[in-house]
C-alpha cells in the first residue's frame, strides 16, 4: 500500500489467506480485476480496496435482493423482459442493455478491467437511485404497478447474474440459484418442473437497442435533484419538510411529467417550474406556511413512527396500533392527516390516551407515542 514492492522477507503485504477469509474471494477478485494490474501495470495493493468491493458492490446487491425477497410472492412464472409503462423501471431495463453491451464490448477486447468496472456503477444505480425511488411502488395497493415492479426487479437481478459470473462468480451462483427455485423458476423446465442449473452454464445475456435519449433525460433529472439537495441544504431545511416548489434553469424536462415527478417527490416540493433566467440551476421556494409546517411535522412523526417499529423488530407487513398522549394541536395535525400516518407507519388504529410512552418532538408539538 505505501509503494514499496511485496516482498516475503519485508512481509509488506497480507496474508492472502486472511483477505480471502476476511472479505471472501469474489472481492479479491473484483478488487484485482478492476485493476490496473490487468493491464501489466503497478498496483498498490490496499485492504481498504477489497473492503470497499464489499459494501459498495457485494453488500449493496445482497441489500437490493433482501428487500426484493421481503415483498416477493411465489410465483412459477418465467422470468421474461417486461413490457413495464412506468419510467423507472424502462430506464433500469435500459441500463441493464447498456451495461450488457459494454461488458461485452470489453470482453471481446480482452480489456478485463474496463469489462468489469460497470458492474458497479450498475449496482450503485440500481439501489440508490431505482429501488429507492421504486420503496413505494413494492408496496403499493396499486397491483398492476407493484407487479411491474417486482417482474422487472426479478429480470434485472437475474440478468444480472449471468453479467457478474466471470468477475463475481459465487455471489452470481448465489443470486442465480435464488430465481432459479420453486419460488424463482428459470424458464428452462424439464418434464414441466423447474431445472436448476448453473449461472456458469447459462447463454452470455444480450442486449436491446439502449433507449439513450431516456438515459440522458433521467441523468437531467438526477442531476437537478442533486442541485436541489444542495440548495437545501444551504438554507438548512430538511428534505421532509415540504416546500412549495423549486424552478430550475435548465427547460430540457419542461413537460416531461413522468421525469419530473421524480423531482418534486426527491426534493419534496409541490410544483416544478422553469426560468432559463435564473443565476442558480435551481431555486426553491422556501416560504412555510402552515399547512406545509405540518405536513413535515407529520413527516418527521412517521419517521419516528418507522424506528419504533424497528426497534421493536417488527416487519413492514405486520399492522400495530398506537396509543398518543399530546396536547389539542398535537390531537388537531393527527387527526387531520389520520389517514396519511396509518398508511405510511403500517398501523391498524391510531388512539387518544394518557400513556408512557416514547417521546416525539415536532417543532412545538410534544407527543408521547407507545406501540400497541
Amino acid at each position: 500500500e505505501s509503494g514499496q514492492k511485496m516482498s516475503k522477507s519485508l512481509r509488506n503485504y497480507p496474508d492472502p489467506w486472511i483477505i480471502l477469509n476476511k472479505y471472501g474471494a469474489d472481492a479479491m477478485r473484483y478488487y484485482m480485476l478492476s485493476s490496473p494490474v490487468m493491464r501489466a501495470e503497478d498496483i498498490n495493493f490496499s485492504e481498504k480496496g477489497v473492503d470497499d468491493v464489499v459494501k459498495k458492490v457485494l453488500q449493496k446487491l445482497g441489500n437490493v435482493y433482501s428487500f426484493y425477497e421481503m415483498y416477493a410472492t411465489k410465483n412459477n412464472g418465467k422470468i421474461t423482459r417486461p413490457a413495464s409503462k412506468n419510467i423507472l423501471d424502462k430506464w433500469i431495463i435500459s441500463k441493464l442493455d447498456e451495461l450488457i453491451v459494454a461488458v461485452t464490448k470489453g470482453m471481446d477486447k480482452y480489456e478485463l478491467d474496463r469489462a468489469s468496472r460497470p458492474i458497479a456503477d450498475f449496482i450503485d444505480e440500481l439501489s440508490v437511485w431505482y429501488l429507492r425511488r421504486s420503496r413505494d411502488r413494492f408496496k403499493s395497493e396499486n397491483l398492476a404497478d407493484k407487479k411491474s415492479a417486482m417482474a422487472t426487479t426479478s429480470f434485472v437481478m437475474f440478468e444480472l447474474a449471468k453479467v457478474m459470473a466471470p468477475f463475481l462468480p459465487f455471489m452470481a451462483e448465489d443470486l442465480y440459484q435464488k430465481f432459479a427455485t420453486k419460488s424463482f423458476p428459470n424458464s428452462t423446465k424439464v418434464s414441466g418442473r423447474a431445472k436448476v442449473m448453473s449461472v456458469h452454464l447459462e447463454s452470455w445475456p444480450k442486449a436491446k437497442k439502449v433507449n439513450e435519449k431516456l438515459l440522458k433525460e433521467m441523468m437531467a433529472v438526477r442531476t437537478a435533484v442533486s442541485f436541489g439537495l444542495e440548495a437545501r441544504a444551504k438554507v438548512g431545511i430538511k428534505v421532509r419538510q415540504p416546500l412549495a416548489g423549486a424552478t430550475l434553469k435548465n427547460e430540457s424536462l419542461k413537460g416531461k411529467k413522468e421525469l419530473l415527478v421524480l423531482i418534486s417527490d426527491e426534493l419534496n416540493v409541490k410544483v416544478i417550474k422553469f426560468d432559463k433566467n435564473l443565476a442558480e440551476e435551481v431555486v426553491l421556494d422556501t416560504n412555510l406556511t402552515t399547512e406545509l409546517k405540518e405536513e413535515g411535522s407529520v413527516r418527521e412523526f412517521v419517521r419516528a413512527l418507522q424506528d419504533m417499529r424497528k426497534k421493536a423488530g417488527l416487519n413492514p407487513n405486520d399492522k400495530v396500533g398506537i396509543t398518543i398522549s399530546t396536547n389539542d394541536s398535537g390531537k388537531s395535525v393527527v387527526e387531520k392527516y389520520k389517514k396519511e400516518i396509518q398508511k405510511s407507519a403500517g398501523l391498524s388504529e391510531i388512539s387518544f390516551g394518557e400513556v408512557l410512552g416514547e417521546d416525539v418532538v415536532l417543532g412545538e408539538i410534544y407527543i408521547k407515542v407507545k406501540l400497541n
